[in-house]
């Protein structure tokens, strides 16, 4: 993998609509980022530098697609009980679906890859919860464990036919599937104590991992298996995550002091000494930065994510200001 060149990075925020103060990173629509805010407890929006829309509750057996798709959670009802929500987004008009689960109490959408949605199911009492799986709006398939049916699983990424997440509860480990429990494939690695599987592409998958119970965690990097696994956490840094994958090169963060929430977004190609501080490309008064999402788009990466402006108070850390924003960075370097 060639070195990381820091002359191929561009930043951008996303404008702000009119009258809104803040935003944070939702999900790429097609090659545009987009982000949301909320207006009230039950009004939320979706903006991109074009178009706003506001987000609907959604209506159960709604059709997901053939538009662009954004998943997420909205806490509905009497009871206001967390409901996975698919929004179809057409020619500026949007459309919601409530996501089947049936025997969940809760359901989660956490990942979108076309009109597939992955997520989690929450039981009531002691049962275990199940990653799950929608295709195209139908209902939830669960990934489980095959090795320990009674272990708990979390769905956190889609891409393609592969789903990352993690099974067990306290001290879980990574892992893969391919749309069906029996696809199951552990990725934790040994003599770990806990990891867990963020984000996916192709060829790869990108998370974070515990070396002991309670100890700030590490970037993570898998290609398919658990053997394949890489610590990319960069020198200097006590915590950091990968969240985002694409092109062989992975992205998140690292934080110099633990808990500090003072995150910088970080890129990496394939190892912790391969990788470029995002953060020194945002400027102005943002004191923090994280990535979540990657896309490829022509010749470039695309990394949506959020700057926040942090404020020490009284001993405490508040949140003043964020925003939407993306970097770039070019696949290929300047023809000469």
């Amino acid at each position: 993998m060639p070195v990381l060149d820091r002359g191929r990075v561009a930043f951008h925020l996303l404008p702000l609509p009119k009258g809104v103060k803040g935003t944070r990173a939702a999900c790429f629509l097609g090659d545009e980022a987009a982000g949301t805010y909320a207006r009230s407890t039950n009004k939320t929006f979706l903006c991109t530098a074009r178009t706003t829309v506001e987000l609907p509750l959604g209506e159960p057996g709604a059709p997901v697609g053939p538009g662009q798709v954004h998943a997420g959670t909205l806490w509905t009802g009497k009871k206001k009980a967390a409901q996975a929500i698919a929004w179809t987004l057409t020619d500026g008009h949007v459309t919601g679906a409530v996501l089947a689960a049936p025997g969940f109490a809760a359901s989660f959408a956490n990942d979108v890859s076309g009109l597939d949605v992955v997520g989690t199911g929450e039981r009531t009492g002691d049962a275990p919860s199940r990653a799950l799986l929608w295709r195209r709006g139908a209902p939830a398939i669960a990934l489980g464990n095959p090795h320990d049916p009674d272990a708990s699983t979390l769905g956190n990424a889609i891409d393609g036919e592969s789903q990352g997440g993690s099974s067990g509860g306290i001290g879980a480990g990574a892992c893969l599937w391919k749309g069906s429990s029996e696809s199951f494939v552990s990725l934790h690695p040994q003599g770990m104590a806990a990891s867990c599987v963020r984000a996916v592409s192709r060829e790869e998958q990108v998370g974070h991992f515990e070396p002991d119970l309670g100890h700030p965690h590490r970037a993570a990097l898998w290609r398919g298996e658990a053997d394949s696994f890489i610590d990319l956490t960069p020198d200097g840094a006590r915590t950091a995550a990968a969240t985002a994958c694409a092109a062989g090169l992975q992205a998140g963060w690292a934080e110099e002091v633990p808990r500090s929430r003072r995150l910088r977004a970080w890129l990496w190609a394939g190892s912790s000494a391969n990788s470029l501080d995002l953060h020194t490309f945002v400027g102005g008064d943002w004191t923090a930065s994280l990535v979540y999402r990657a896309r490829v788009a022509g010749d470039r990466l695309l990394l949506l994510g959020t700057v926040e402006q942090l404020q020490q108070t009284g001993g405490y850390t508040m949140l003043v200001a964020e925003r939407a924003c993306w970097w770039e960075y070019a696949l290929q370097g300047p023809k000469e």
